[in-house]
């Protein structure tokens, strides 16, 4: 699951990316972006399926949804940090 955890990070700091760069004048960037964010999705989301199949019960299903919200949220705000040093 650390490396799950790790790729949820990475997923929501793209997407943070994604929104920020939205509002710039770099096109490549936002187009970097996109392509890190969308990718990453889709493999999270082969990661939640195989999870979400194994479990047992709605006490487990609610652990990985904490678990997805807990790691995604850490990777926005973190992204959302960086990129305010960075006045993207």
């Amino acid at each position: 699951m650390i490396i799950w955890a790790v790729l949820l990070m990475l997923q929501n700091a793209c997407f943070t990316w994604v929104s920020r760069s939205r509002n710039s004048t770099r096109v490549s960037e936002h187009a970097l972006a996109s392509v890190c964010s969308n990718g990453l999705f889709i493999i999270n989301l082969w990661f939640s399926v195989d999870y979400l199949h194994h479990t047992q019960g709605w006490g487990q299903r609610l652990m990985v949804a904490a678990f997805y919200i807990f790691f995604t949220t850490v990777g926005a705000v973190v992204m959302h940090l960086r990129l305010l040093k960075r006045k993207v």
